[in-house]
């Protein structure tokens, strides 16, 4: 009896297989012409099915996209976990760390500074804080905002 394909896995579960973050995942599959946003939700193209993608119903998700295990061996994903390896972002906890600083005062310093705005929920990136490298990203599990800086950016 051959042995069975493993079952596929969410593009979140992909996410942590690459230890990359969920955001990053859904951008390299994007720019590939996996997956598309259609009505503010992930849709497959035919470009995904052929590389193995489907949906699935979950009555706590919705539906949601799948893939096969093999997928994270793909030369796509390669470029981003090497980047993401080589340039570490700086969060508000890890700038607080460094300085023995709270995350919140931290918070406090860049929103002075005008990089960031304290937003409806969680902070969000002024243009001024873009312009100095800074990355809007979504705490995956939350949806709450926040923003973070490549450690290879440097601000003079």
């Amino acid at each position: 009896m051959p042995a069975q394909a493993p079952d596929p896995v969410s593009s979140s579960a992909l996410a942590r297989q690459l230890n990359l973050p969920s955001r990053s995942v859904f951008n390299v599959l994007l720019e590939h012409g996996l997956v598309e946003k259609a009505d503010d939700a992930w849709a497959l193209t035919e470009t995904g099915r052929a590389k193995g993608g489907d949906y699935r119903e979950s009555k706590q998700f919705g539906r949601y996209i799948v893939w096969p295990m093999t997928i994270a061996d793909d030369d796509m994903f390669r470029t981003s976990a090497e980047a993401t390896e080589g340039e570490a972002a700086l969060s508000s906890t890890a700038i607080g760390k460094e300085h023995a600083l709270s995350a919140q005062k931290v918070n406090a310093i860049l929103s002075e500074l005008g990089w960031i705005r304290k937003g409806v929920k969680g902070w969000v990136l002024t243009p001024q804080g873009t312009k100095l490298g800074g990355e809007q990203h979504e705490h995956d599990r939350t949806g709450i905002p926040y923003g973070i800086r490549s450690s290879q950016t440097r601000v003079s």
